[in-house]
């Protein structure tokens, strides 16, 4: 968990950082292609845990009803 936290708090520091136009106008980054950084780490990060969280109940239930 302390590496979890570490990498945490070294993202949440350099968003921090960030300018406005950094994190929220599209093409700033080529490796976001055209999304803007805040909609790209959020694809990264919350929305893949949501995700995978969804299908990990999914999966669970029906090896509940087993």
């Amino acid at each position: 968990m302390s590496r979890f936290k570490k990498v945490h708090d070294e993202l949440y520091m350099l968003i921090e950082s960030m300018s406005e136009k950094e994190l929220l106008e599209k093409n700033v980054y080529n490796f976001t292609r055209s999304s803007d950084l805040a909609t790209y780490v959020n694809s990264a990060t919350a929305s893949h845990y949501r995700s995978a969280r969804h299908h990990i109940n999914k999966w669970w239930k029906t090896r509940s009803n087993s």
